[in-house]
């Protein structure tokens, strides 16, 4: 086993692969929107750095696993509302495709991108859950606390089951929804 994988596991209390996605989508997203808005491009870099260390799965403060906690969730939030605007933009030109058939393939960039939305913002709502439970053992344990690692078993750790959980729930939300919308 990679020691960086094991490392991982260890330090943040999930599976290594999990926090690797969600940690380094949010990096990923954070890069993109700094090239969008030069104006914070410093600040953007530093939450992506912070988000790849726990992707990486290096030993990350509690104060600094919150950061990058809410710096995810807000990513994600970004990611999914993006998806969004790509699914808007793309279902107008289908919808004046002079074909039924044609249209009916055509519409599955819209529902591969409203998958991508939902799981997106149900990954940042988790996210978000996380982030709060990590404030929440910040301000009620020492405020020293904040500069130690996160316990292992903490509300806000990430953890392996979470991330499946609103992966499996997300897609069969999707499948619901595009069966729904095809019959």
């Amino acid at each position: 086993m990679n020691p960086r994988l094991a490392l991982s596991s260890h330090a943040t209390g999930g599976d290594p692969l999990c926090v690797m996605i969600e940690y380094s989508v949010a990096s990923i997203v954070g890069h993109v929107w700094s090239a969008l808005r030069r104006s914070l491009d410093s600040e953007i870099d530093d939450l992506s750095a912070i988000s790849l260390k726990i992707a990486h799965g290096e030993q990350v403060s509690a104060e600094e696993l919150w950061i990058a906690q809410d710096f995810a969730a807000r990513a994600w939030v970004r990611a999914g509302f993006s998806s969004m605007v790509l699914m808007a933009i793309t279902v107008v030109p289908i919808a004046a495709l002079p074909s039924r058939n044609v249209r009916d393939i055509a519409l599955v960039m819209p529902a591969i991108l409203l998958v991508m939305a939902v799981v997106a913002l149900a990954e940042a709502g988790i996210l978000r859950v996380r982030s709060l439970y990590t404030k929440s053992y910040m301000l009620t344990v020492d405020p020293d606390s904040a500069r130690e690692q996160l316990p292992a078993h903490s509300l806000g750790a990430p953890s392996k089951l979470d991330f499946w959980v609103v992966l499996t729930i997300s897609l069969a939300l999707c499948s619901v929804m595009l069966y729904a919308g095809l019959h």
